[in-house]
């Protein structure tokens, strides 16, 4: 599967604010309505063959086709700096495409950031990060990973319980961690606003420059 890393290269205007993040549900998402005067028919057309240009294995990518909407899901590389070492992660996202006549809408949502932790995959949605930002809101989120073992049973359950038990009754770390989550999720939006908008941008530019079939 090809990655989405994409670049912002035209019609700056468009894309601004687009990515949005819902400070009471901790959730991130884009959502936005093109008007380009072609039919639902062509509409879906271009989508579909923007997405076999653009992707080694389409059918990897889509989950849903329709004459109403293309539902796929892809990913896209995070580097994330800590502890002065860069990584390299996975974002994975839900795609919506929904085609009427002379129009169609794009809907990003469900990140999720998978990381390589001593050859193990670990899935961590990203409104887990938003969830950090506070300490109210950050004791409630340790409680739930005492309960849900987010190691995938790396580690036993008794031994989590027992490092997130040691956070809880100790201030000064909780202060130190939420101290790290907002650093954190600064680098995650940053980079999953810039990914998801160049990609708005680059699916609306193929759909505009193939709205004729003059050759």
């Amino acid at each position: 599967m090809k990655k989405l890393l994409l670049i912002i290269f035209v019609f700056p205007s468009i894309i601004i604010a687009q990515f949005k993040i819902d400070t009471l549900k901790s959730e991130g998402s884009f959502s936005k309505i093109y008007d380009i005067k072609l039919s639902k028919e062509q509409l879906h057309q271009n989508t579909v063959e923007w997405i076999a240009l653009n992707f080694k294995n389409p059918d990897e990518i889509i989950k849903l086709d329709t004459e109403d909407k293309i539902i796929g899901k892809g990913y896209f590389d995070v580097e994330i700096i800590s502890g002065g070492y860069k990584f390299i992660q996975k974002v994975y996202t839900v795609i919506e495409v929904s085609f009427k006549e002379n129009k169609y809408k794009l809907d990003f949502s469900d990140f999720v950031v998978h990381s390589d932790i001593q050859g193990s995959e670990i899935k961590t949605p990203y409104n887990q990060f938003l969830s950090c930002l506070n300490k109210e809101s950050y004791i409630n989120y340790l409680k739930k990973l005492m309960i849900d073992n987010p190691t995938g049973g790396l580690v036993s359950d008794k031994r989590v319980k027992k490092i997130y038990s040691k956070i809880l009754n100790n201030p000064k770390l909780i202060d130190e961690n939420i101290a790290k989550s907002v650093v954190y999720e600064k680098q995650y939006t940053s980079q999953i606003r810039n990914n998801v908008e160049g990609f708005a941008v680059e699916l609306l530019n193929y759909i505009k420059g193939n709205s004729s079939d003059d050759w």
